[in-house]
């Protein structure tokens, strides 16, 4: 795929030009879209980008026909025309926030080598902020749990006594791990 294979200002020149389109279709019958068929000069796809629309919210690629123009108006440099656009929804702004870095490192690329290099290393580390946060919400789980036991001996007159950590995993539930795409 190649989003930017040519400068940025050629790219920014194209879409003035020619404009951008989506293909409007759910995501659950993209085989049936008749991709052969459709005559366009200058097809490009979407590099990373994560959806703020109610039916995907916090899914990456899942974006609607609205979050994909917009996605594509602030990389070819029209940032004005996007925000406004995502203006008109009530999670708009959300999908502008939520992806604002992503957004703001495609538009400085200038070709898709560079599009592709910028979007492994901002997974790289997503993952790694994302260990690390799992590390951190399994710490304090654990944390509150042995205050919780100590609590619980001392209010019933019993020593306290460290249990098996193993058991304590049980209990810890990733899906409560707070959202850093929840909308505020």
């Amino acid at each position: 795929w190649a989003l930017l294979d040519h400068n940025t200002n050629f790219i920014h020149i194209l879409t003035m030009i020619g404009g951008l389109a989506v293909i409007d279709c759910s995501w659950n019958r993209l085989d049936e879209v008749p991709w052969s068929k459709m005559k366009t000069g200058q097809d490009r796809l979407l590099p990373l980008l994560i959806a703020a629309n109610p039916v995907n919210f916090g899914k990456p690629h899942k974006l609607s026909c609205v979050e994909a123009l917009a996605a594509g108006l602030y990389i070819t440099g029209f940032v004005d025309r996007a925000v406004t656009l995502m203006e008109r929804f009530r999670w708009g702004q959300t999908f502008i926030t939520t992806n604002r870095d992503l957004l703001e490192g495609y538009r400085r690329c200038s070709n898709s080598k560079e599009v592709l290099a910028f979007q492994d290393q901002f997974a790289q580390e997503y993952e790694a902020k994302k260990l690390r946060d799992e590390e951190e919400f399994r710490r304090q789980v654990l944390q509150k749990r042995r205050e919780e036991r100590a609590e619980r001996a001392l209010e019933e007159g019993e020593d306290y006594e460290e249990e098996d950590e193993d058991e304590d995993e049980l209990f810890i539930n990733y899906n409560h791990m707070p959202n850093q795409y929840e909308e505020e």
